[in-house]
């Protein structure tokens, strides 16, 4: 989990935010929107958009960990 947070503190507030909630937590989209007042496609919006960097982020970590494990 430190490596995820470690990416997630890049990202905007919000996006932060929606992301902890619905993947740490587990709130239903619908709940999500409703809290902050926003339709459930702009909190889809903010999830891809954090799903994407933390993949990147752990692809990029990934890499590094197998290099210096030799691997490649």
């Amino acid at each position: 989990l430190r490596v995820i947070d470690e990416c997630l503190h890049i990202l905007p507030e919000k996006t932060r935010e929606i992301f902890r909630l619905h993947k740490l937590e587990y709130w239903p989209i619908s709940r999500i929107a409703a809290r902050f007042g926003l339709s459930e496609k702009a909190v889809e919006y903010h999830l891809t958009k954090s799903v994407r960097l933390v993949r990147t982020h752990l692809k990029e970590v990934m890499g590094l960990l197998l290099t210096a494990a030799g691997v490649f």
